[in-house]
């Protein structure tokens, strides 16, 4: 009997220590390439120069490349960047648009990669906002629809030229932008994070 009442006490004092392991988990700190993301998503903002004015031009350019511009805003592609036979059509758009952007097509395609970077150069000279020459001024590669960010593509902005210029090795989108605003990434948008399922702890893993 007292042999019983023994392995009773011992039971419920190792389920109790349990309860507690499995109620307190600690959460593993955010790792450094979560912060980096936090950070790349929180420091810029589309500039606004609103214009009605739009510009388009088109070259077909080969595997020596050549330049498509309209006005000071100009795309040159350098040698062996395009494909080696035949002609790529290229072409350069500045739309009407509250913001300072470009959409680049080869062939019409609204995606294309090409062998070697290619340089942009974005005019922003339509700007008489102040504010801007403050701190300088960036690229990102954007949705041309919805105006996501989609990659930083850093640039060189002169500002007695009023011109960002950037290096690029595909086409798309792209816009001028300044920082600061503040994104906060989904959970799920962060490297190592679990979809549906909360912290790890030694029971399990806890609900979301």
């Amino acid at each position: 009997m007292i042999r019983w009442t023994v392995v009773r006490r011992f039971a419920s004092v190792a389920f109790a220590a349990a309860l507690t392991a499995c109620s307190e988990p600690t959460a593993p700190a955010p790792s450094a390439a979560a912060r980096s993301l936090a950070f790349d998503l929180a420091k810029s903002s589309l500039i606004q120069c609103p214009s009605d004015i739009s510009g388009t031009a088109s070259a077909l350019l080969g595997v020596l490349g050549g330049e498509v511009s309209v006005g000071d805003t100009r795309v040159i592609i350098p040698p062996d960047a395009l494909p080696l036979f035949g002609l790529s059509l290229v072409t350069l758009t500045v739309p009407p648009s509250k913001y300072v952007e470009i959409e680049v097509r080869v062939n019409g395609l609204p995606h294309f990669q090409f062998a070697q970077p290619v340089t942009v150069v974005i005019d922003y000279g339509r700007c008489t906002r102040t504010d801007i020459d403050r701190t300088p001024l960036r690229v990102w590669h954007i949705d041309p629809l919805t105006k996501t960010f989609l990659e930083d593509m850093g640039g060189v902005d002169d500002k007695v030229a009023r011109t960002v210029t950037f290096s690029t090795d595909h086409f798309s989108g792209y816009a001028i932008a300044q920082g600061p605003v503040r994104v906060t990434p989904r959970p799920r948008d962060l490297p190592g994070a679990f979809s549906g399922r909360g912290p790890p702890s030694r029971c399990g893993w806890l609900p979301a």
